[in-house]
């Protein structure tokens, strides 16, 4: 079994025990740990973790990893299931515990690939400008840290690089550059005074005037 898993399953026991203001951060990180360590590739270059397995190694994995989604195939890896943490978080974790799981849930939807890309293959898609998708999760996780700073830390950061990756250098567009700038100003309407404004505004002129690669209705991969 791999390291940490017993672990895992030994704090998932204790959480479900505890009547409010369990460690299920402390929890989701130490899941998250492990489920790095599943999904990386080896460091000469072989296959991971996760598709060395057996059957027997991987359904036990899986029973002491209850709370993640172990994936074996074209996609490989382990990742949370929003639905569980946000139940969890909701019978024995306080407030914070709630929001973080109720914007995962939001961002990730029922797929492996956030809301605001649309899958077009197993692991990649277009990204959704145009739709208010990226601003609203932006939005999201913006107002998470804001009111819970310092929790679910780690989570926060990497949602809010990835949106401010695609709005500022995503060309992959599924519609057309119109969608773009459409998303561009809606993010400018809702956080003028933000600290990444001056950037989309920078953004948003190269987009209109063409100066900027974007690849209309894109079919990534």
């Amino acid at each position: 079994m791999p390291r940490g898993a017993i672990a895992y399953a030994q704090l998932l026991e204790r959480v479900r025990r505890a009547p409010h203001n369990a460690p299920i951060e402390v929890l989701y990180k130490l899941g998250m740990t492990i489920a790095d360590s599943l999904s990386g590739v080896r460091a000469d270059g072989g296959e991971s973790p996760i598709a060395l397995m057996d059957d027997s190694t991987f359904a036990g994995t899986a029973r002491l990893m209850t709370g993640f989604d172990l994936i074996r195939g074209e996609v490989e890896g382990a990742l949370p299931d929003p639905d569980f943490f946000l139940a969890l978080a909701r019978a024995h974790g306080g407030a914070a515990d709630v929001e973080a799981f109720r914007a995962v849930q939001a961002t990730m939807g029922s797929g492996y690939l956030p809301v605001w890309i649309q899958q077009q293959t197993d692991h990649s898609g277009c990204t959704r400008f145009g739709t208010g998708s990226l601003v609203d999760t932006y939005a999201i996780w913006r107002t998470f840290s804001s009111k819970y700073p310092g929790r679910y830390a780690e989570r926060a950061r990497e949602e809010l690089s990835s949106l401010e990756v695609a709005l500022l250098e995503d060309g992959c567009a599924c519609g057309d550059r119109a969608s773009v700038v459409r998303e561009l100003r809606l993010f400018l309407r809702r956080f003028p005074k933000g600290r990444r404004a001056e950037r989309i505004r920078a953004r948003l002129r190269q987009v209109e005037s063409g100066a900027a690669r974007i690849k209309e209705n894109c079919i990534s991969g």
